[in-house]
């Protein structure tokens, strides 16, 4: 993301340019290629802000630079081992990024800081603190108005805008879990850390919860409730999820969803308060 106050992508970037950004490898714009025709962006130095607390937009941008990179041929740098980590300065000797490197906390933090760096900065935060293209409900993007970057997917081949319409492409290209595979939680986050289509940085955030509960004179509908709050979640709210950047799963996660875990359509008893698993079982 970048400070340049407009409500659409204003720079293209590569997974080339990604990886010499973002390892310290460029400092300077005029390193950077322009994907679209080739040249180089005009001079200025580059101040990388990153989120200095554990945060998953730090685990989505380093699961593409690890598919991606490494630094690109060329440079002087030494070269970052990108490896998926909440910890961004984690990836550095020492935990100390380059001199360029800017730290600050949360998607408010980037934002604060971009904003003060008046079009020098490039950053990564969440959709709602961007811009009204984007998040067109969002206080704080009605506030920032963000300009952001478009990114260049290597398999179609075309700049892609970070919208959750884009984003929910990615997901969509990755195989939903099916038979055996649904009982193995892991299966269940898409990994679209480099999709063939749609925005190249996407991903989920993951609702956990247990399968049976108990009963309570106070409480005797928690299973009921759980899989009412889900219901709510992947089909009323999907206007408020939209306004903030965001998305609910593409319509094929959430049909397995339901199935599987809302439901006993799957035949495998792993939907929540299943009486035949947690019949025996005190619950939660």
């Amino acid at each position: 993301t970048l400070p340049n106050g407009g409500t659409t992508a204003t720079v293209a970037l590569n997974d080339a340019d990604l990886c010499g950004i973002f390892s310290g490898a460029f400092t300077n714009w005029n390193q950077v290629t322009n994907p679209d025709n080739g040249s180089l962006y005009p001079a200025g130095a580059i101040t990388v802000v990153y989120q200095a607390n554990n945060d998953g937009t730090t685990d989505l941008l380093t699961a593409h630079l690890q598919a991606v990179c490494p630094v690109p041929s060329g440079t002087t740098a030494v070269p970052v081992t990108f490896t998926v980590t909440q910890n961004f300065a984690s990836l550095f000797p020492s935990s100390t990024p380059p001199s360029n490197f800017v730290a600050a906390t949360g998607s408010s933090g980037v934002a604060a800081s971009l904003l003060a760096l008046s079009g020098a900065g490039v950053g990564y935060l969440g959709p709602d603190y961007t811009n009204t293209f984007l998040a067109p409900s969002s206080s704080p993007a009605k506030t920032n108005n963000l300009s952001v970057a478009s990114l260049y997917n290597t398999t179609t081949k075309a700049d892609v805008v970070p919208s959750y319409q884009n984003a929910t492409l990615a997901i969509g290209a990755v195989t939903v879990p099916s038979g055996s595979n649904e009982s193995n939680p892991s299966l269940w986050v898409p990994n679209a850390s480099n999709p063939t289509t749609g925005y190249p940085i996407s991903g989920t955030s993951q609702i956990i919860t247990s399968q049976c509960y108990a009963t309570h004179s106070d409480t005797p509908t928690v299973a009921a409730s759980v899989i009412d709050f889900l219901t709510l979640h992947y089909e009323s709210n999907v206007s408020i999820i939209n306004g903030n950047g965001f998305d609910v799963v593409p319509s094929v996660y959430i049909t397995a969803i339901k199935e599987t875990f809302l439901s006993n359509l799957s035949g495998l008893k792993l939907n929540i308060g299943n009486k035949s698993v947690c019949g025996p079982l005190a619950g939660r």
